[in-house]
């Protein structure tokens, strides 16, 4: 299946923090078998990371022209740093309305983390810390005029751990990588991430 076709069907976003936001039983029988589909060792084949175009200045001397899938990627990888960055901030204090977030994120990926804050201001959870990313662009639509990034991510959660208001870790559930799917899309407001898809612990 494609890859952006898995990632329109389903938004499945990283276990820690967002889980509750989700059915567990949909999670456990369709969603994860599903990125599975989607993240089988094809991604880094189907994709090629988006790169500068060498040119040729006036005075014959070469250099780097930054082409306009080369802008749109760096945009949008900045677009999902500030979107996890307000994640992160919003998740200590359990805020759904952060913001932050919605400068940065709409749709399903916005929808999905503003569940997972209510859910845990109700169980009065916290997510303390923050991930280490390492996003990349891996394809950009249209060539000439890009409105649409997929990005790739191996997410490290190691140091992103859910507490209780006690002070106490929620659970004894280790963080780890993962690979992380992310669709960022340009409108009037800029960039803005849309979609996230999340692989299996372990996938990177």
């Amino acid at each position: 299946m494609d890859k952006v076709a898995c990632l329109e069907l389903w938004t499945v976003l990283i276990v820690r923090t967002k889980i509750s936001a989700l059915a567990v039983g949909v999670m456990a029988t369709v969603a994860l078998p599903l990125l599975g589909a989607c993240a089988d060792g094809s991604d880094e084949q189907a994709f090629t990371p988006v790169a500068s175009s060498p040119s040729v200045s006036a005075s014959g001397s070469s250099g780097a022209a930054e082409t306009p899938q080369a802008r749109a990627g760096s945009e949008a990888v900045a677009a999902y740093r500030q979107f996890m960055a307000a994640w992160v901030d919003a998740a200590k204090v359990a805020d759904p309305d952060a913001k932050a977030l919605r400068t940065y994120g709409q749709g399903d990926a916005l929808k999905t983390v503003v569940s997972a804050m209510f859910a845990n201001r109700m169980e009065k959870k916290v997510v303390l810390g923050e991930p280490v990313l390492d996003p990349k662009p891996v394809k950009v639509e249209p060539t000439r005029a890009p409105t649409r990034v997929t990005l790739l991510d191996c997410m490290d959660d190691t140091k992103w751990l859910e507490y209780k208001a006690s002070g106490e870790l929620w659970d004894d559930v280790p963080g780890g990588r993962r690979k992380v799917y992310i669709m960022v899309v340009k409108s009037g407001d800029g960039w803005k991430v849309d979609i996230l898809g999340a692989d299996v612990m372990g996938s990177c």
